[in-house]
């Protein structure tokens, strides 16, 4: 439903018009570079805010001489303001935004498709372009940009800028990575590891074990979201990367934003470590910045590579050599070992997913040798 407090503004001559037509707001503007009336048909959703805002940006462009019209629009263009139009309007993070700026400049802006103008690209340049697409990437990053660029087709039909989308092709289907975790045997090894080392990065890996979050959402947690004496933990912020500076975020969806309890054990931990994380700070006088739980040296947030990095060092050190597990892998091990023992639902909410039936395709599998425990213990029980 459309925001009915943002009132059209009053526009001079020259400035163009809008108005409504079958629901939809409706531009209207003279190119005297090209001496004709011009218009154009926002989708349903567009308020009125983003209609003037749209229509201003097309008068600004006319008389700096840069207006491209859509009929004679490159795709690639198209997409560049595509993003910029959901970046704007919040429908997608920054960090999203960024990605997808990405994908433009490495498969799309310098292809023939990239060049072409967009009411000229057919379902077979399409069909070129995938089949172009470099064969170093993966199957799954093929089929990331396509969606992506569906989706950018689908804006310009609602925008009746083409009859119909030329993105119909047939995509293979999805490849499902293997998740591979640690042991408990391993597990156990790594926490005995991290009690004999001084790292900054000894808190964040300890608190993935015992927690689950991705590594955004803890080097993003405060102190005023660790509730000590409950025993929980609020994941509300994530630390992020993006266009060369690390920020806070919200989680990646809302279901992400979540309370997590604690055990005893790791309780006791962080109010140790709370301790001594001041009685350094006085020591050192360097100020915990944020107010985070785990600060980089210097007061301020941890940088993510790094962290990732000096992971990898760390589980070698410990001893885990012979799996390939990144930061990402600490989570799928916690919460493969809380489906040992909780209930889907239960390991849904810890993890933040979207619905437990996700949850059960990623972990269910992993815990085949808890079926055949169980089928042994079934079959004691028929036989006694």
């Amino acid at each position: 439903m459309r925001n009915t407090d943002y009132q059209l503004k009053q526009r001079l001559h020259g400035e163009g018009s809008i108005t409504i037509r079958s629901g939809n707001y409706q531009l209207r503007w003279y190119d005297s570079r090209n001496r004709k009336s011009c218009s154009k048909t926002l989708p349903v959703n567009v308020g009125a805010r983003q209609a003037d805002e749209t229509l201003d940006t097309i008068i600004r462009e006319l008389k700096a001489g840069t207006y491209i019209p859509d009929s004679k629009q490159t795709l690639s263009r198209y997409i560049a303001e595509y993003i910029t139009y959901k970046e704007k309007e919040q429908i997608i993070k920054q960090t999203s935004a960024e990605k997808y700026e990405k994908v433009n400049r490495l498969y799309i802006q310098n292809t023939p498709i990239g060049k072409k103008t967009l009411t000229d690209v057919t379902p077979q340049d399409i069909r070129v372009w995938y089949s172009d697409l470099p064969t170093t990437i993966s199957t799954n990053t093929k089929l990331s940009v396509c969606y992506f660029l569906k989706g950018v087709f689908k804006r310009a039909v609602k925008e009746s800028i083409i009859p119909k989308t030329p993105c119909v092709i047939i995509l293979p289907n999805a490849t499902k990575k293997n998740i591979e975790v640690l042991s408990d045997v391993e597990i156990k090894g790594l926490i005995k590891y991290l009690n004999t080392i001084d790292s900054v990065y000894k808190m964040p890996i300890m608190l993935s074990v015992f927690t689950g979050c991705r590594k955004g959402e803890l080097l993003g947690l405060t102190w005023d979201n660790v509730d000590l004496e409950n025993g929980t933990i609020s994941v509300v912020d994530n630390l992020v990367y993006c266009r060369g500076h690390h920020g806070i975020d919200t989680p990646k969806t809302p279901s992400s934003r979540r309370n997590i309890s604690i055990s005893d054990d790791m309780i006791e931990i962080l109010k140790e470590y709370k301790e001594t994380q001041k009685l350094e700070s006085l020591c050192t006088g360097v100020r915990n910045t944020h107010n985070l739980v785990v600060p980089s040296i210097q007061g301020g947030y941890l940088n993510l590579m790094s962290y990732t990095n000096t992971f990898h060092k760390i589980l070698e050190d410990s001893g885990i050599t012979t799996k390939h597990i990144n930061v990402h892998g600490l989570r799928h091990s916690h919460l493969t070992l809380c489906a040992r023992f909780m209930n889907p639902k239960e390991v849904s909410a810890r993890a933040g997913h979207r619905s437990v039936v996700f949850t059960l395709n990623v972990y269910v599998k992993a815990n085949q040798d808890l079926e055949k425990a169980g089928l042994v213990k079934f079959a004691e029980l028929l036989a006694g």
